[in-house]
């Protein structure tokens, strides 16, 4: 068993795409996540992740069918279940997770987080929760 917890950056496309949410501009909903194997420092400025894993049968997986959304007083709480059949390959060498508004594409993440590495082999589980606290400065 590994457990990390460790902060994670909003994205200024990601708050932008919220402002525009709460201001009934846009119609998308944060629905998928997604993994990768880059480790570099998350910045307000990032797009994508790094190197999100996209070979073989991945896709990102919609929290509707492979974990869950929730409110728990204000903060928004995301979380998925991988095993090794959703990944690329194994073994494979997880370093950051997503938060999307899309299935696919770029420029439509809206937090990253980078971790220890989770060395995934035939077999193994992984669970990524990221949590987005909403408070006043």
């Amino acid at each position: 068993i590994q457990m990390v917890c460790t902060d994670n950056i909003i994205t200024n496309i990601g708050l932008t795409e919220s402002a525009k949410r709460d201001t009934d501009e846009v119609s998308t909903s944060l629905t998928h996540n997604s993994i990768g194997t880059g480790s570099t420092t998350p910045t307000v400025s990032d797009t994508d992740l790094v190197t999100e894993d996209t070979g073989g049968s991945y896709a990102r997986l919609a929290y509707a069918s492979a974990g869950q959304r929730k409110v728990v007083n204000q903060t928004s709480k995301f979380g998925v279940l991988w095993t090794d059949a959703l990944v690329s390959a194994v073994p494979i060498s997880i370093t950051e997770s997503g938060v999307h508004w899309a299935s696919s594409g770029s420029s439509n993440i809206h937090a990253r987080v980078t971790f220890t590495t989770f060395s995934m082999t035939t077999g193994d589980l992984f669970v990524t929760q990221i949590n987005e606290l909403h408070q006043n400065g």
